[in-house]
C-alpha cells in the first residue's frame, strides 16, 4: 500500500514537471540578451516608431520620428556644413485632456527635440536590446481585444528591427512622443 502511494506521488510529480516544461517551451521562458555590444551607433538612427493598439480607441497611439532621407548623409549628418539633418514627426493619438484624436502629417521638429529621443534610446540601451531581441514563442491562442504594442528602429544602412511588444522603458518613449505632439499642436516646437 505504501509503495502504491509513493508511485502515485512520483507519477504526479513527473507529470507536473513535464507539463511545466512544455508550457515554458510554448510560452517562451527565454532570457532576452541585453548586455551585448550594439552593432549600430546612436548617430546611425534614422527612424524610431512606437505604437499601441487597444480595444478603447482613445488609448491607441502611433508615433514616428524620421530623419529626412534627402538631407541625411553618412552617419546622419547633412553633407552641407556638417549640420544635423532634418527630423520629421508623424503619428496620431488622443493627446492628454483632449476629446478628439490628433493626427500629424510629417511635421519638422527641432534638432533639440530629436536629440531628446536619441538620448532616451542611448540611455536605456535600446539599440542593443533591439539588435539582440528574440521573440518568445507564443501560443496560437490570443484574445481578439488584446492590447498590442510595437517598437521599430531603423538605421542609415537600411537595417530595421521590429519588436511586437513593449521595450524596456517604453513609458519614457510614450511620454516623449505625447509631449512632442502637444508642443507641435500648440506651435511650441
Amino acid at each position: 500500500m505504501i509503495k502504491k502511494i509513493k508511485n502515485m506521488k512520483m507519477r504526479k510529480a513527473v507529470m507536473l514537471l513535464a507539463l511545466m516544461t512544455v508550457l515554458a517551451g510554448l510560452i517562451g521562458c527565454t532570457a532576452k540578451p541585453r548586455d551585448a555590444e550594439p552593432v549600430h551607433d546612436i548617430s546611425e538612427v534614422c527612424m524610431v516608431s512606437i505604437g499601441c493598439g487597444h480595444m478603447d480607441y482613445s488609448c491607441c497611439y502611433n508615433f514616428m520620428l524620421k530623419r529626412s532621407t534627402e538631407e541625411a548623409g553618412e552617419g546622419g549628418q547633412s553633407e552641407e556644413a556638417g549640420q544635423d539633418s532634418g527630423w520629421y514627426f508623424e503619428g496620431g493619438c488622443f493627446l492628454r485632456d483632449e476629446e478628439e484624436r490628433t493626427d500629424f502629417e510629417p511635421t519638422p521638429v527641432s534638432s533639440d527635440s530629436a536629440a531628446k529621443l536619441l538620448h532616451i534610446i542611448e540611455e536605456n540601451n535600446t539599440i542593443a536590446y533591439a539588435e539582440n531581441y528574440k521573440a518568445p514563442k507564443k501560443l496560437k491562442i490570443f484574445a481578439l481585444d488584446e492590447t498590442t504594442y510595437s517598437f521599430c528602429i531603423e538605421f542609415s544602412d537600411g537595417q530595421r528591427y521590429i519588436i511586437s511588444e513593449m521595450v524596456p522603458k517604453q513609458h519614457e518613449l510614450e511620454e516623449y512622443f505625447y509631449d512632442l505632439g502637444k508642443e507641435l499642436k500648440n506651435g511650441i516646437n
